[in-house]
């Protein structure tokens, strides 16, 4: 890959992962701090939107992953090199962290800046992303070989449903980067862990599957 891909590909994943937070962990403080209107039906639809939005615009660029999780899956099951994987890790780590600290900046008296709290509980919240993060891998791999409209159609409708049903047990995370933001520049680490273990569990599962089964050449 040339040097501007690469640097197109940097730039692409800090924005679109930027969009990502921005977009649903923003939605989150608008619904909790001024209008209350969204409902967590609202908030799974910008969280979809935003993934739909993110992969349509730059997925044939930088895959658009949004998610350390789905990077190193991907990585482990030999869609991309090491190199790439790493600058996309470093992207969505920028993007997210930018965002945080723009709806800080926005919203300086927001406790949480829509950070992820285990409201089912400690050890059921760590099942429940595990679950979720699980079925949505699942997807990465089912569509890797599809085209970029399908694929931002099939995962941006399992992030909104996740999102819309698990939300308000867990913040339906998924992502470790979406929950690491927000927490760290609130200061809300304490569950921190749960949304860092979960997701890298459910993708050392899902490479193990698809070893197995062969996920990626279903479709």
């Amino acid at each position: 890959m040339s040097v501007s891909r690469l640097w197109k590909t940097l730039i692409y994943e800090i924005f679109v992962t930027f969009q990502l937070i921005f977009i649903g962990t923003g939605a989150i403080i608008v619904n909790q701090k001024y209008t209350g209107t969204l409902g967590d039906f609202g908030i799974g639809i910008c969280f979809g939107l935003a993934i739909y939005v993110g992969i349509m615009l730059f997925g044939r660029i930088s895959n658009a992953h949004m998610n350390p999780a789905a990077t190193l899956l991907l990585r482990a099951c030999g869609k991309i090199n090491s190199k790439i994987a790493a600058i996309l890790i470093i992207s969505q780590i920028i993007g997210a962290f930018i965002a945080s600290f723009i709806l800080y900046t926005i919203s300086p008296m927001d406790s949480t800046l829509g950070s992820t709290a285990p409201n089912a509980g400690i050890l059921n919240s760590w099942f429940i992303e595990f679950g979720l993060t699980t079925i949505l891998l699942i997807a990465v791999c089912l569509v890797s070989n599809m085209k970029v409209p399908l694929v931002a159609f099939i995962l941006g409708s399992i992030v909104f449903l996740e999102a819309w049903l698990a939300g308000p047990l867990t913040g339906a995370s998924m992502n470790p980067i979406r929950s690491i933001a927000p927490a760290v520049v609130s200061g809300n680490t304490e569950n921190l862990w749960i949304y860092i273990t979960a997701p890298f569990t459910a993708s050392g599962l899902v490479y193990g599957l698809n070893r197995t089964f062969k996920l990626d050449s279903i479709f």
